[in-house]
């Protein structure tokens, strides 16, 4: 990984320290790119923090500022949408392709972090009473 990430692999590295329980790196990655608009990256800090605090406010922003980024997410998730068996070679920040692809990849690691998809249809349906 290089400093400015031209490859794009910030999140997908994410993924793998959070699926590697390698708290201490990720949160380096995570202060690295604080402030960054990857939805990759903003979906696995949400899990983090959900993963080891629990639900409080700070997941909750996370989250927050995550589905902001890509409201299509949830839906992959939570298995509301069909993830695609392909994905175009160019996919849009924010849109559905790049949010499939997050779901494809971090699918497991939501499913496998207790109350984390509970916690995500809640969020999500508060969201759109707003």
């Amino acid at each position: 990984l290089n400093p400015d990430d031209n490859q794009g692999v910030r999140g997908m590295l994410a993924g793998h320290l959070f699926r590697e329980g390698r708290d201490e790196e990720l949160a380096e990655l995570m202060k690295q790119y604080e402030g960054d608009a990857d939805p990759d990256l903003l979906y696995t800090r949400a899990l983090w923090i959900f993963r080891t605090h629990g639900n409080c406010d700070d997941a909750s922003e996370a989250l927050s500022e995550a589905i902001d980024m890509n409201p299509h997410v949830p839906s992959y998730l939570l298995g509301k949408k069909k993830i695609p068996k392909e994905f175009p070679d160019l996919v849009t920040l924010g849109g559905p392709e790049q949010a499939g692809a997050y779901a494809l990849f971090a699918r497991k690691d939501w499913r496998a972090t207790q109350g984390a998809l509970f916690w995500l249809r809640r969020r999500t349906s508060k969201k759109k009473r707003r």
